[in-house]
């Protein structure tokens, strides 16, 4: 059925053009329309999970998901491939179809070796979920499942392995007042979670630092050795403990090690964004 669909223009949902946005996500709405055509122009050159999602708009949710497992099933890493014209995932393309259905982002999400595949930026720089805030082709209460979904596979699954609860509280009330909050009123979607991202890049890097701190002071204590025993009683160790730990930490050489560590860890960063 999908090499007889001659309408893209009839896949991106028609509501999204006519909706009360601000001039920038306007602007980038008909931007991407403009892409996604060019891409659906194309056939997406081969991109057969791409072309799936585009077009599984014209089926039953049970055909589009065996249509999608016959697929995976001979291709498997088909949904970490980039449709070069647009730079867009499989996941880019059914948050953007009128029929974003939360059964075939679960499908997807089991092949992909890890869950940042579900957050790359295409070529206007946005995520799966940026579309899928700006899609009013669903109702809100059905359309905030997916959102939610995707929030848990990629914001909140990096949020996991942060070692402060303090930081995982504070961006899950980041979600959901700055993201899930504002989708209702279509207002402020694009800034809100780019906000939310830069809070999660600024947690996770803060947390490298001071694991990295860690590690050199650990070394520094272990290299220092073991002179406890000078001490006579229990006081003048447990001082002399402290004053080791004290000075262990200042002459560990972090403040040399992080500013040669920290351009590696923006480039890796840089990587794994793309």
């Amino acid at each position: 059925p999908f090499g007889a669909c001659q309408r893209p223009q009839e896949l991106f949902c028609p509501e999204l053009l006519s909706h009360d946005f601000d001039n920038g996500d306007r602007q980038l709405v008909s931007k991407t329309v403009a892409s996604y055509h060019n891409a659906m122009t194309n056939r997406f050159r081969n991109c057969s999970v791409h072309d799936i999602c585009a077009e599984q708009t014209y089926l039953s949710a049970e055909m589009a998901l065996g249509e999608l497992k016959t697929v995976l099933a001979q291709l498997p890493n088909a949904v970490e491939r980039v449709d070069h014209s647009v730079g867009m995932t499989p996941f880019h393309i059914l948050a953007l179809s009128s029929k974003p259905r939360i059964c075939l982002f679960q499908e997807m999400q089991q092949f992909c070796s890890r869950n940042s595949i579900m957050e790359l930026e295409d070529k206007t720089g946005s995520r799966p979920i940026h579309y899928l805030c700006l899609n009013t082709s669903v109702p809100f209460a059905e359309r905030s499942i997916v959102i939610e979904y995707l929030a848990q596979m990629t914001i909140f699954a990096r949020a996991a392995e942060l070692g402060l609860k303090e930081w995982r509280l504070s961006l899950a009330t980041k979600v959901e007042e700055a993201v899930l909050q504002e989708v209702k009123t279509g207002q402020n979607i694009r800034e809100n979670i780019d906000e939310v991202y830069e809070i999660l890049e600024d947690y996770e890097l803060m947390e490298k630092l001071s694991l990295l701190e860690l590690k050199t002071w650990r070394w520094k204590l272990m290299s220092q050795g073991d002179s406890d025993a000078e001490a006579t009683n229990l006081d003048n160790r447990k001082k002399q403990k402290l004053d080791k730990r004290e000075t262990a930490r200042i002459n560990c050489g972090a403040g040399i090690i992080i500013p040669s560590v920290l351009p590696f860890l923006f480039e890796r960063t840089a990587e794994d964004d793309s």
